[in-house]
C-alpha cells in the first residue's frame, strides 16, 4: 500500500495530519545541551578601577557583551574552554 494521496476529496484529513505533525514536533526531545554563565570584571592596569563599556568577547563563538560598571556576565555558553578578550 502507498503512501496516502492528499487531493481535493481527502484535503480535510490532509491537513489534519499536518495539523497533527506540526504540533508533535515540540514533543520530540532535542539533545540536551549543557551551558554556563560567563561573569566578571574588567580593571584597568594602572589603578584598578572598573571599566565602564568595554567590549568582551568569547573567541569563535560570535558571542560578546558590554561591561555596566566594569562587570559583565554572558549566559547560556556551552560548557567548555575559551578565550576571552575585553577591549575598550
Amino acid at each position: 500500500m502507498g503512501a496516502p494521496r492528499c487531493g481535493r476529496a481527502s484535503s480535510a484529513r490532509c491537513r489534519w495530519l499536518a495539523v497533527a505533525v506540526i504540533t508533535a514536533l515540540p514533543l520530540v526531545p532535542l539533545r540536551a545541551q549543557e551551558t554556563g554563565t560567563l561573569r566578571g570584571m574588567v580593571r584597568l592596569v594602572e589603578n584598578g578601577g572598573l571599566v565602564d563599556g568595554a567590549v568582551i568577547v568569547v573567541v569563535g563563538t560570535g558571542v560578546f557583551a558590554l561591561t555596566d560598571e566594569g562587570r559583565f556576565e554572558i549566559t547560556n555558553v556551552p560548557i567548555g574552554e575559551y578565550e576571552v578578550v575585553a577591549d575598550s
